[in-house]
Parts: structure tokens; C-alpha cells; sequence
């Protein structure tokens, strides 16, 4: 008998019963919070009528009234606030068990976008990614190479789950971001040019001198435009290339100097004499970005394995060694072989 009495008070919340159904319980939270059937039934997006039947079904299986339907505001009657948090209960842990269903096939069978500048440093991307594969091996991982600006907007937009950039200043207004590091300019000349003997300088330096450097769009042409207004001039472009490696190299042939990421004059192999810029100083930073709580399961686990990967902390990248030339030839500046690494 106790056994029989537990089992029909369980009934009333079994999602099996075919005394109760969850567009029912749906029905009757959607009428309570808009103390109506009419705007209860617009925002489930089904007709009123259908609504009203729904909820009489509901009170006939449970035997009680649960709306007060005499005023002009449906209320709840004692019995419906006691059975109210008890639906409440039911759609949230069917929503809940929904959701982890959707991510676990998200992570089975899922999707992640990662836009990328060029020549960023201070993060093993493959190395990432390859422990992200091994985690997740079913997520397809598409990799979109842009300048800064374009993966800010294609991450904003929602067209890119992740972005990993180099920028002059802050991420804009709704991109969430983690810094992970410091990008200090410097000017590169040739081993022979007549600023090699300096060891810093301001950027009045490279005045009048044809300038190597990246295109327009870029973040560093950016920073290099906006250091020579600051300084009062404009820089005399000599070269453009898009190519970091091709910079250096026709930097350290002469054909002009340069104003670098100091990390990426060591990650080249062209010899190159370079400079610390004293006034103004210029700096990137290195982001990791992505809007606030992504929707995709694939894209929130890799942001949690890029987050765990990457320093919080603020760190300068790539500072130069002040040792003397490979080649032997003293110098007051920093005059070195690139390593590659």
C-alpha cells in the first residue's frame, strides 16, 4: 500500500506519466509570469484557446485549481504556488539536460573558427592545437589568417568563435580578451648604416630616411603612423611588403631602415643593428579575443584550453640580447645575428 501511494505521488512529476506533459507545465509558467493567458499563449507562440485547454487538462489530472481566472490578472491559487517551483524544477532540468546533450555532440562532431594575425609571438599554435585534437578529436578546426581589424569584426559578428591578435591598443567595446603579451618596437638598420653606432634614440631618428614596412592595415603599420605624428613627421615610405621575413632581409641589405617588433628581429635570420626607441614608446599587444560566453560547445572548450595555455600576467616578448655581433664587431647598440628559432 505505501508502496502503491509512493508511487502515484512520484506519477505527478514522472516525465513519462501520460498524465502530464511539458508543453503543459510550459504553458502554465508562461501564464504566471505574464499574469495572462493571452500574453502567457503569445510568448509560447501558440493560440490562446489551446493554452487555456492545456492548463484545464493540467487542474483535472491534478485535481486542484491552480489559476485564479476571476480577476482581470490570472493568479495563482494556494494550490498552484505550491505546484509552481515544482515545474519550474522540471522544465530547468530538462533544459539542463538538453544542453549537455547539444555539447556533447558539439564536442563529438563540432566546429571551431580561429582567426589569427600573422607573425604573432609568444604562443605555440600548433602545439595548441594538436592538444585540442587529442582532446577533441571529432572538432573540425578552421583557421582564418587576417589582419587585426578583420578578425576583430568577423569575432564580433559571430563568423569567428576565437581570435588570436596583435593590436595597438585595446580590443573595442564587447569583445572579451585576455592579454597574453607586450610587443615593444625598435628601430633596424643594416650592420654598416651610419645609425648603428646608436643604442637608443627617439624615432626623429628614421626622419627623412626611406622606411621598410609592412602595408597600411596592419598593426604594426598602424603603430609606425601614429609614432611619427606623435614625434611631428611624416615617415618617407621606401618599401612595403607584407612579408616579415622579406623586411628584414632588405633592411639589412641597406635599402632603408625599419621599425620592428623586437622579437621579431631575433626570430629572423638577417643581421640587423637595432635601436631602443626612447621617445615616443611604441608597443603592440598580443590578445587572445572572443565574445562573452560563446555558443558553441567546441569553441568554449578550446577558449578553456588557450586560457589554461597563455599567461594572464603581462609579459614583454622578444627583448634583444645586448651582447656584441656574432661577427665580432663592438657596438654601443645591439648589433646580432637573428637566431631562428
Amino acid at each position: 500500500m505505501a508502496a502503491a501511494e509512493k508511487s502515484k505521488t512520484f506519477s505527478i512529476f514522472d516525465l513519462e506519466s501520460e498524465l502530464m506533459e511539458l508543453h503543459q507545465l510550459a504553458y502554465f509558467v508562461a501564464v504566471v509570469d505574464e499574469g495572462s493567458f493571452t500574453r502567457g499563449a503569445a510568448r509560447m507562440r501558440v493560440a490562446q484557446p489551446g493554452v487555456s485547454q492545456q492548463i484545464r487538462r493540467l487542474e483535472r489530472e491534478l485535481g486542484e485549481t491552480l489559476l485564479d481566472r476571476s480577476g482581470r490578472q490570472v493568479r495563482l491559487t494556494a494550490s498552484g504556488t505550491a505546484f509552481l517551483p515544482h515545474a519550474l524544477n522540471v522544465l530547468t532540468a530538462v533544459a539542463a539536460g538538453r544542453q549537455a546533450i547539444d555539447e556533447l555532440r558539439g564536442l563529438f562532431s563540432g566546429r571551431v573558427c580561429i582567426g589569427i594575425t600573422a607573425n604573432l609571438p609568444g604562443i605555440n599554435l600548433p602545439s595548441l592545437l594538436a592538444e585540442f585534437r587529442k582532446l577533441h578529436p571529432g572538432v573540425q578546426i578552421t583557421l582564418t589568417e587576417a589582419d587585426a581589424g578583420a578578425v576583430l569584426d568577423h569575432v564580433d559578428s559571430g563568423a569567428l568563435d576565437i581570435g588570436l591578435v596583435s593590436l595597438s591598443g585595446q580590443p573595442p567595446t564587447g569583445i572579451s580578451s585576455q592579454l597574453f603579451a607586450l610587443l615593444p618596437l625598435v628601430i633596424a638598420t643594416a650592420l654598416d648604416d651610419p645609425l648603428a653606432h646608436r643604442a637608443a634614440g627617439p624615432l626623429q631618428l628614421i626622419q627623412n630616411r626611406p622606411l621598410i614596412t609592412l602595408p597600411k592595415g596592419s598593426t604594426l603599420r598602424q603603430l609606425v603612423d601614429t609614432g611619427c605624428a606623435r614625434a611631428g613627421f611624416l615617415p618617407t615610405i621606401g618599401a612595403e611588403t607584407s612579408n616579415l621575413r622579406l623586411l628584414t632581409e632588405l633592411t639589412s641589405q641597406g635599402m632603408g631602415v625599419a621599425v620592428l617588433p623586437a622579437w621579431a628581429v631575433e626570430a629572423e635570420p638577417a643581421p640587423l643593428h637595432t635601436i631602443a626607441i626612447s621617445r615616443p614608446k611604441l608597443q603592440g599587444q598580443a590578445f587572445l579575443i572572443w565574445t562573452h560566453g560563446p555558443a558553441n560547445p567546441a569553441a568554449r572548450a578550446f577558449l578553456a584550453l588557450a586560457q589554461r595555455h597563455l599567461p594572464h600576467q603581462q609579459q614583454t616578448a622578444g627583448q634583444p640580447p645586448s651582447s656584441p655581433s656574432p661577427r665580432g664587431r663592438p657596438t654601443a647598440g645591439r648589433a646580432y645575428q637573428a637566431r631562428s628559432r
